[in-house]
């Protein structure tokens, strides 16, 4: 069984690069991690981004987004709506990131750092894999609003198999929201 994980908001602007260096403008909501002793076993971050970035990530198939990957409801993403992304960082960079207060993690808030000399590949789009895209859309009516998007098949991947781990139903087993 995994240990509870710890969440995070952070609701900040974040820029990340794609593989040709570009900037890719985005809101961080969130980020979730798992400890395992002092090392953290998992790493989640929450994204929204604006249409015309959604359209980018989309068209050159940014976070491992190939077309083979995405599940039903891809199609159904409106291009002129904002998205929202939940990502999962490469276990092969997980080392990368360090427990700043080890005093803290015995409560559950332990504060992350980066190694600074691995900082900028945590920021690039490809040390991330997308597991779920979804937008918000307000319902025929107008009366209130519902989510449409997808999981994709890097939420359903085997422990170590593209360095992902299994997450049923979008939902990483043992988040907690603080």
């Amino acid at each position: 069984m995994n240990p509870p994980a710890t969440y995070v908001s952070i609701n900040a602007p974040l820029e990340l690069t794609d593989p040709a260096g570009r900037p890719l403008p985005a809101q961080a909501v969130a980020i979730a991690y798992r400890l395992d002793g002092s090392s953290v076993s998992e790493c989640l971050l929450k994204l929204t981004v604006t249409p015309e970035v959604h359209r980018r990530v989309d068209r050159d198939e940014l976070f491992h987004l190939e077309q083979g990957c995405r599940g039903a409801g891809a199609r159904d993403l409106r291009p002129d709506r904002p998205a929202q992304l939940v990502l999962r960082l490469d276990a092969a960079f997980l080392s990368s990131i360090r427990v700043a207060d080890a005093s803290a993690q015995a409560s559950g808030g332990a504060r992350l750092g980066v190694a600074s000399a691995d900082a900028a590949v945590l920021f690039q789009t490809e040390s991330w894999f997308a597991l779920t895209v979804m937008q918000e859309l307000p319902t025929p009516d107008g009366e209130g609003t519902f989510r449409l998007g997808y999981n994709t098949t890097w939420l359903e991947a085997p422990e170590r198999e593209a360095s992902l781990d299994q997450l049923p139903e979008g939902r990483a087993t043992g988040l907690r929201e603080d």
